[in-house]
């Protein structure tokens, strides 16, 4: 079967007509027609005064070179101003004009325009628009050579289906997904299956098969467009599979070992992938590229095979949250805030993610992972029924000596200190790559000394009710790249460095739950200040005791 591609570019001319050699052809309003018939050919219709078509013929000239001795397809140009007939029945638009006259048909060229760039349009569009085999087996084979491949099965190449199959295929020119028919007449009724070459598993299209389908080419083009998507990717970090919109938004990774019976490892995988498929993205992790990237997951780095899934944190409160922050909003009259400037996405970090790991019993460095465990494992995630992994490091030695004034949290003492009703925690959330976080931490840290100093004072300026509040205030910082949260602070955060205020509640309101702000102001002593003495102003709570510059506005 053959194509026709027409290309309307805006291109370019390189030189004067004199320099033009025979490589591509030139042609006028004579020869155009029968040198078209002879051969595939890729044609640029240009005028002389055009600096699109200047900078356009040049490359085109280099893809001629390149493609010199390829006896499938030419290259030509016509010159609009001395040709005018040609031009004329094929220029619908401005100059250049790209056509590509492929057996009967002519199709828009879409490409780069770049020599390297047609050439490599040029592969993907000399290709057959459907492929025809005689056997499943000959058309799998050919697959072999793309990335995926939709098939057909057909009476005939004379079926109606046939015919919507090449519709398809001649206006969705692809350069991963090759087209293939299978001709056997002995089949009752067409079939359409779309075949993922590097695993070699193939979808079915049940409703393609049944009596009265309707194999529109918009039919067509969706389901193939419903498969196409990898089962799988290689990265399970990369902007695709965040990118990927499935129904949980979450992702299953296997941190695999590739010098240990790989193939064991992984159809298993394959299998579980393709179950799944749409409700869950899935990600092979090779253990000596992401091994590091396996504690984010809560994972040893001991154990291969290791399965765990990644989703998004999810927290009941949220919507009255962002509700909240909203209404504070039209209070200040404002639509702006003034928050520090962001440093990292936090999005992207490990801690801002729920992980959950599946349980593996250590027989040595490796194990054996069925499909029926991973089944089951995802069953257990998308019904709600299996634990959060929590990640929480070892804090170094020393880290909380009588002599530091800012406590150091890990991810096990988090909500023990957090959440305690008597005490009110003021957590600073920082990563050891945030610039910002090394940048402030003196003014934290002056914050933190200046508390404890109020418990340690004999002077008669530290009254009692000064007291009282250093007492139950806790000043604490947690690195969150190596520790995570509970879901209630986790989606709170919004930038790193952030500040959590997790306020003490009264004595006679020992029911209520603990309140929680976040800061949304530069990160200075003095502002830090304001905003707790105005988050403690309207409660039954001790009064901040600290000094505020009526000079800082």
């Amino acid at each position: 079967m053959y194509v026709i591609f027409a290309f309307i570019l805006s291109a370019t001319i390189y030189g004067a007509e004199e320099n033009v050699t025979d490589v591509p052809l030139i042609h006028t309003d004579k020869t155009f027609e029968s040198t078209i018939a002879q051969r595939n050919t890729l044609v640029v219709l240009y005028v002389t005064w055009c600096p699109h078509c200047k900078r356009l013929l040049p490359e085109f000239k280099a893809a001629a070179e390149l493609l010199k001795g390829n006896q499938s397809v030419q290259l030509a140009q016509i010159n609009c101003e001395e040709n005018k007939d040609a031009c004329k029945k094929h220029v619908k638009g401005g100059y250049p004009t790209v056509l590509f006259f492929k057996g009967q048909e002519i199709i828009p060229y879409d490409g780069p325009r770049t020599s390297a760039g047609i050439k490599s349009w040029l592969d993907v569009n000399l290709r057959p628009t459907v492929f025809d085999a005689h056997s499943i087996d000959e058309a799998k084979t050919y697959a072999k050579q793309f990335e995926q491949a939709l098939i057909g099965t057909f009476q005939s190449d004379k079926a109606p289906e046939y015919k919507k199959l090449f519709e398809h295929a001649s206006s969705t020119r692809s350069k991963t997904i090759v087209r293939i028919a299978v001709i056997n007449p002995s089949v009752k009724k067409p079939s359409l299956e779309f075949y993922h070459t590097k695993i070699d598993i193939s979808e079915a299209g049940p409703s393609f098969s049944e009596v009265g389908a309707n194999w529109d080419k918009e039919n067509i083009k969706e389901f193939e467009n419903a498969h196409s998507p990898p089962f799988y990717y290689d990265d399970p970090f990369s902007t695709q599979l965040r990118e990927l919109q499935t129904e949980t938004k979450a992702k299953a990774v296997l941190f695999y070992d590739p010098d240990y019976e790989l193939k064991q490892q992984t159809d298993a995988f394959f299998e579980v992938a393709k179950k799944y498929r749409g409700k869950i993205g899935f990600a092979l992790a090779n253990k000596n590229i992401h091994s590091k990237k396996a504690s984010h997951f809560n994972l040893g780095s001991e154990i291969y095979p290791s399965f765990a899934i990644e989703a998004p944190i999810e927290w009941s409160g949220l919507e009255e949250w962002n509700k909240k922050k909203e209404q504070e909003k039209k209070e200040l009259n404002t639509q702006q805030t003034t928050k520090t400037p962001k440093l990292q996405d936090t999005s992207l970090l490990p801690f801002f993610k729920s992980h959950f790991v599946l349980p593996t019993k250590n027989t040595g460095s490796h194990v054996t992972i069925k499909s029926d465990q991973m089944a089951s494992f995802i069953d257990q995630f998308l019904n709600g029924k299996i634990e959060r992994s929590m990640r929480s490091s070892d804090l170094p030695p020393r880290a909380n000596s009588p002599f530091s004034p800012v406590l150091q949290l890990v991810g096990k003492s988090f909500s023990k200190f957090a959440f305690d009703p008597t005490k009110s925690v003021l957590i600073r959330i920082t990563t050891p790559s945030c610039q910002l976080c090394e940048k402030t931490r003196p003014i934290y840290r002056r914050l933190a000394t200046d508390i404890k100093e109020i418990i340690e004072s004999k002077s008669t300026k530290a009254n009692s009710d000064s007291k009282a509040f250093a007492e139950q205030f806790i000043v604490a910082e947690i690195d969150v790249d190596e520790n995570d949260l509970p879901a209630e602070a986790t989606v709170l955060v919004e930038d790193i460095p952030d500040i959590l205020l997790f306020q003490a509640v009264s004595s006679s309101d020992q029911n209520t739950p603990k309140r929680i702000s976040s800061y949304s102001g530069p990160m200075t002593y003095e502002k830090i200040k304001r905003f707790l003495r105005d988050e403690f102003k309207s409660t039954n709570l001790p009064a901040f005791p600290l000094d505020i510059s009526q000079h800082v506005i």
